[in-house]
């Protein structure tokens, strides 16, 4: 499984190279933050269209504006799972891949050895940068790999039918 996530990982490696933005702690906050942006503002921007049509219309006069709210998130919803579902897979994968180190015998004579980060060579993981990253994967990891298939679960257990 985690070679599956991994090489979905390596193909958008193949679009926009990893080298483009930034280093692998940019790279993990980008992809696990700026998705749950973009969907913040289309869930604005939506619920504004919305409530300026139903305005135009005279539909606002008599609804409370809870009502609206729920009705609105309810037609942005179909949004988040859609991309929560096409992203879940990679941005786990990043998250994943912040833990994953490969040693190298660095000194034979002393059989000293040393750890780089698998997804960055550049990156030696007993430094605090890679402590670092590791304490940004752990607290991202209830937001994606934990977070979004909870969501799906009480939606689902939300809306079953006894």
């Amino acid at each position: 499984v985690m070679s599956t996530l991994t090489a979905a990982a390596r193909v958008v490696d193949l679009a926009v190279p990893s080298a483009c933005y930034g280093s692998k702690l940019d790279q993990l906050i980008g992809a696990a933050v700026a998705p749950w942006g973009v969907i913040g503002l289309a869930a604005v921007a939506w619920t504004i269209r919305n409530a300026a049509v139903a305005h135009a219309k005279g539909q606002l006069r008599g609804t409370g504006a809870s009502v609206f709210l729920v009705s609105a998130l309810r037609r942005v919803l179909p949004l988040v799972l859609y991309a929560t579902f096409l992203l879940l897979p990679a941005v786990s994968a990043l998250i994943f891949s912040s833990f994953l180190c490969d040693a190298f015998v660095y000194d034979d004579a002393t059989g000293e050895t040393r750890s780089f980060l698998q997804a960055d060579y550049s990156l030696e993981c007993s430094t605090p940068a890679h402590q670092r990253l590791k304490n940004w994967a752990f607290g991202l990891s209830p937001l994606w790999p934990v977070g979004v298939p909870v969501l799906y679960l009480v939606l689902l257990l939300a809306h079953q039918r006894a």
